[in-house]
């Protein structure tokens, strides 16, 4: 099956097909990913990780209302400087903010003035 033929079967423009399985757009239309599982008769795990996967491959980033100044700071560190990070920094870096959700790991009390 073509991109084409497939994109009309989905409703969706071909060259939209196209942008996703380049990885230069996300498919990040819920119905679309919906109707994708359908047409594939994808199982219930498959379909998860589809969820998963398209979920992961988002290119922005919506910030909590309630992030403090420093929740900016931070991220405006990570977006300047991920780059320069390899994967085993990045692997490094997200064990450490896994540790701190689960309470594992806390940052040191700080004396007061």
């Amino acid at each position: 099956m073509t991109q084409e033929q497939l994109a009309k079967r989905l409703d969706v423009n071909a060259s939209y097909l196209n942008r996703i399985e380049g990885g230069s757009k996300s498919p990040g239309n819920l119905r679309f990913l919906e109707r994708l599982v359908e047409f594939l008769e994808l199982s219930p795990t498959e379909a998860s990780t589809l969820f998963t996967l398209a979920k992961l491959s988002q290119r922005t980033v919506r910030l909590p209302r309630n992030l403090s100044p420093q929740g900016y700071v931070v991220v405006a560190s990570l977006v300047s400087g991920i780059s320069q990070l390899d994967d085993a920094q990045l692997g490094l870096l997200e064990t450490m903010i896994n540790a701190i959700k689960c309470g594992a790991m806390r940052a040191p009390s700080m004396p007061k003035p």
